[in-house]
């Protein structure tokens, strides 16, 4: 930018002296300044002079390219017989409103600070204009050409023509633009509003922060020309590599982004939110919110197709931090739109680790804060371990969740508020699961790698669709007739199915290794529910431990209901060293206080297991009768149904039985050790019959201990 500095030059009597010389120096100098006699000029006037025309007048100017926005000069007025003057300390800040072209590669070591609006410099095709120095402007443009800018610390993205909502400007390339513009590790400070794009925001090998003014303020949304199935942002490295070579080839680390809204605009584009590609660490994403995406809302994977792609090794994630991060209406299925070789694949709210070539490895991804869900429109959460035909999974180590909500769908059929059907077919979150994907699990053609230690804790899952299951735990064929099963560790948290009849189930394992599940409670308001339901499609439950575990159900078919429900499909010598510890149902008053009643607590047991011990606890209190009594007792069917031989456990209410019960204290039922097993494939049942006129039982917890025959065999 050029400033002007224009004047006349009078004698003591207000008479114009023509014909006389300024020469320009550096403030409280003798060094001659850099002085040009036009805004375009590309050469420094000799001798830094100008003289006055004929009313006086003189002209220069001078560039912030050679000095600091703040340098002052030194005017020298001379001419024969007329006395020299001087002035110091002037001030020239008179700013060229124009375009300035920039034909050749130019670093600027200036200081640059208030580029005024109407100023913009623009380099041409193959130049470079390099800024070593922060500059400083307003939110409007003061860039542009073919040409790059580079070297910014802090940027906005209005420089580069960007503009907040207004829906006919492509921020898209503005925005890589800037980012191209901004030093590595440099920030970018956008405004509170939406940008529109339909050019897809790259942030490639150049880990920029991107801060927005407030909570989700900053919003991309897409826009007519966005190419079918294009993420709205992709943080990609070109360079692959393993982990081996992880820190000796450039890569992305260190991307940052806070405060930001990814808006997919529903039905009517087809675009993914944020796609994580090449090799990336140390990012950090805290309050995301990605709404109404067609695609995904967030992917760290490389999917199908994507330019970015190469023949050896796959994507990688290590050491990355999520923090408060939302997803509303996301994951549509991959319907409609104009086909595209980008990112054409099924598409999850959230997904993390499928592959599309060579080895990938996501290692330390932490979610802490707030992860909330809210209504996926097909799938929620998908953790993959394993790719497609002729691909290769990822390695998924140290994956954790704190404080997750994730909430499902609100409806089993119909459209939604856009004329969008919801897709009821899908678990809500799947962690490395070969059955929710439609795959056969003896299709030699898909691969995997690992999952090992997902860790979720503090998690509130609600609105479960019938069938399907809130958590599903799984392993996969790797094509050579071996399986690979997921590790994972869930605590204190709530499943809540929907109010519908059909069965439900928190977690599903479906192929598990050293997993734990504890500190876990299943409310289902309208019927049946599994909290936990272990079955075998493949060979890999191994070393499932389960904890405290409770499920909560009322009055309507409660013997369809089971707090754990194991499974196998492919006999029961493949469930290995399944350790139950304690198992609690809730019977509510009206069920307790009927005249035979039977709920049942477990069902399909792996193998002979031995009751420890058993207990209730009444929510009020019951007074003991030797005529008209209650009997409660533990007993089990076989896996035709038939009910088992002998009681187990048992214990009445009459005065030589429990005597009096007293609200919340526990009651112990007795256990004779001897009969006190369960069959395989059996079901635990409570029962409850009334002898003479009955006594009403209150509503009531029950509970029970278990242990596996090696544990529990007398001597």
């Amino acid at each position: 930018m050029r400033y002007i500095h224009q004047d006349h030059w009078a004698d003591g009597n207000g008479r114009v002296i023509q014909g006389g010389t300024v020469t320009v120096y550096l403030s409280g100098t003798t060094t001659l300044a850099t002085i040009y006699d036009s805004a375009t000029a590309t050469t420094a006037l000799a001798g830094s002079t100008v003289t006055t025309s004929i009313d006086g007048l003189y002209t220069f100017y001078w560039s912030n390219f050679d000095y600091n926005y703040d340098q002052e000069f030194k005017l020298v007025f001379s001419k024969s017989n007329y006395v020299t003057s001087t002035y110091d300390k002037v001030a020239v800040r008179t700013p060229v409103l124009q375009t300035y072209t920039i034909d050749t590669n130019t670093t600027v070591t200036t200081r640059l600070r208030d580029i005024p609006e109407g100023v913009i410099y623009s380099p041409s095709t193959g130049v470079t204009l390099t800024f070593t120095k922060k500059i400083s402007a307003g939110r409007y443009q003061i860039f542009s050409g073919a040409g790059t800018v580079a070297g910014l610390t802090e940027t906005y993205p209005e420089w580069f023509g960007a503009a907040i909502d207004d829906s006919t400007v492509d921020s898209g390339s503005a925005w890589n633009s800037a980012i191209t513009a901004t030093k590595r590790r440099g920030t970018i400070l956008p405004q509170i509003g939406t940008y529109y794009c339909s050019t897809g925001i790259l942030v490639d090998e150049n880990p920029v922060a991107i801060l927005g003014d407030s909570t989700y303020g900053t919003v991309f949304a897409p826009r007519a020309g966005l190419v079918a199935w294009t993420p709205l942002m992709t943080v990609n490295s070109t360079v692959r590599g393993t982990p081996a070579d992880w820190w000796t080839t450039a890569h992305n680390n260190g991307f940052v982004m806070k405060g930001v809204t990814f808006e997919g605009g529903g039905r009517d584009y087809y675009c993914h939110g944020l796609v994580f590609t090449g090799k990336n660490s140390d990012a950090q994403l805290s309050d995301i919110f990605f709404s109404n995406i067609k695609g995904s809302g967030m992917k760290a994977c490389d999917p199908f197709g994507t330019t970015y792609d190469d023949a050896t090794t796959g994507n990688l994630m290590q050491q990355c931090q999520f923090h408060n991060i939302r997803f509303q209406n996301c994951g549509y299925e991959a319907t409609g739109g104009t086909a595209s070789a980008n990112f054409a694949v099924s598409h999850a709210a959230y997904e993390i680790g499928r592959n599309a070539v060579g080895t990938g490895s996501h290692n330390h991804l932490k979610h802490t804060g707030a992860f909330q869900m809210g209504y996926p429109r097909w799938r929620g959460i998908r953790v993959l371990n394993r790719a497609g035909a002729g691909e290769t999974g990822a390695n998924i180590h140290e994956l954790t969740w704190q404080d997750f909500f994730l909430h499902g769908t609100v409806s089993l059929s119909g459209n939604d508020e856009n004329g969008d059907a919801w897709n009821t077919t899908e678990h809500l979150m799947t962690i490395g699961n070969i059955v929710a994907d439609g795959e056969s699990s003896t299709d030699t053609n898909y691969n995997q790698g690992e999952i090992k230690t997902v860790k979720i804790d503090r998690f509130h899952i609600v609105e479960m669709e019938p069938s399907y299951a809130g958590i599903v735990v799984g392993g996969c064929w790797d094509g050579a007739g071996a399986d690979v099963g997921a590790s994972i560790h869930l605590d204190h948290g709530q499943f809540g199915a929907s109010s519908y009849l059909t069965p439900s189930y928190g977690v599903m394992f479906d192929g598990a290794e050293s997993s734990y599940v504890g500190g876990i409670t299943y409310h289902s308001p309208g019927g049946p529910a599994n909290s936990v339901y272990v079955k075998s499609l493949l060979d890999t439950l191994q070393e499932i431990t389960l904890g405290p575990l409770s499920a909560e159900v009322p009055t309507g078919t409660p013997a369809a209901s089971a707090t754990v429900y194991v499974k196998s499909d492919i006999g029961f010598g493949q469930i290995h060293d399944l350790t139950a510890q304690t198992f609690t149902a809730r019977v509510d008053a009206t069920l307790a206080a009927g005249a035979v009643t039977e709920f049942t607590v477990a069902r399909n047991t792996p193998d002979y297991r031995f009751i420890k011990s058993a207990w209730i606890v009444p929510d009020a209190t019951l007074t003991a009768n030797d005529t008209d009594y209650a009997t409660v007792s533990i007993g089990y069917r076989t896996n035709t149904g038939a009910h088992g031989t002998g009681s187990p456990v048992t214990t009445t209410t009459k005065t030589t039985g429990t005597g009096d019960w007293d609200a919340f204290e526990a009651v112990e039922l007795n256990c004779d050790r001897g009969v006190a097993y369960l069959s395989i494939d059996g079901a635990v049942t409570l029962e409850i019959t009334k002898a003479g006129a009955g006594v009403v039982t209150p509503a009531l917890l029950f509970g029970f201990e278990t242990s596996d025959w090696k544990y529990f065999q007398d001597p």
